[in-house]
């Protein structure tokens, strides 16, 4: 039943976000406030044609991590070739891992010079809407993969497992990054497990400590152990980068070429 259920969402997995992109898409707009509707048209464009490069560049995610846990599966070296949890223990272990490395993994897209170079062409955007979670440099995109893939192919967990976390992982994305509201009541008892729209904001702030804080995707327990999670909303998005704001950060062939010029005002800063 599971490996069934598991099928058909891979098999309508792009037509299921498509339809979530669109959902979320609508919520933006009614939500837009002062925000012009052509300006978040013009979102959709640029960053779906970020993603949509990615995807040619680089096999899907989710993709590449279910053929690394069937590889490890057949070869009988993955964790589940030896210890199997049943459904619900196997997709829990998934879960807690993924989550892990996702935190770790988001961390180190900060602390590294050569990987915040690929990342910060998330952070550029000065909008943040939903469409704002498939604004991600290719190259940032190769490196996820190989980290995830690796992890899948360690862990072997079931097809289901990935698939379920995967489509879960990708509405909470669309969902962070837009702008559907929530009365502070509920919102202060959902964030008590997961991040809302408002506390991803604060990690697209343009204050740097605020940018450095909230990296989880989905959960805030790893942020909350690790002393990485804040509340206090931003004055203002995107980053604090004169020669990077304006219409760099909203150009198609800038925002590739972004990480090579980042990386060069760096050294010419240090000479």
């Amino acid at each position: 039943m599971l490996d069934n259920l598991a099928q058909a969402l891979s098999a309508h997995f792009w037509a299921l976000m498509a339809l979530a992109a669109m959902a979320f898409a609508a919520i933006d707009l009614v939500n837009r406030g002062a925000t012009p509707a052509t300006t978040l048209a013009r979102q959709w464009l640029l960053h779906g044609a970020l993603y949509g490069l990615g995807l040619v560049l680089v096999l899907n995610l989710p993709i590449s991590m279910l053929a690394g846990a069937a590889a490890s599966f057949r070869l009988g070296i993955g964790l589940r070739a030896w210890a199997d949890f049943g459904f619900a223990g196997d997709f829990a272990l998934w879960v807690f891992f993924y989550t892990l490395t996702q935190y770790l993994f988001h961390l180190s897209l900060h602390r590294v010079r050569f990987l915040w170079s690929l990342h910060r062409v998330h952070h550029l955007d000065e909008i943040v809407d939903s469409s704002t979670t498939l604004r991600h440099h290719p190259g940032e995109s190769l490196v996820a993969l190989l980290v995830f893939s690796t992890l899948a192919f360690i862990l072997a967990p079931p097809m289901a497992a990935i698939v379920l976390w995967s489509c879960l992982e990708f509405l909470t994305d669309f969902w962070t990054h837009g702008r559907t509201p929530l009365p502070d009541g509920l919102a202060r008892k959902v964030e008590a497990v997961l991040f809302t729209p408002r506390l991803h904001r604060v990690h697209h702030s343009a204050f740097e400590p605020q940018t450095n804080s909230n990296y989880g995707n989905v959960f805030t327990a790893w942020d909350r152990l690790f002393g990485t999670f804040r509340r206090e909303l931003p004055e203002r998005l995107g980053l604090d980068d004169a020669e990077a704001s304006g219409d760099a950060s909203r150009d198609f062939d800038k925002l590739l070429l972004d990480p090579v010029m980042y990386l060069r005002r760096r050294r010419e800063n240090k000479a």
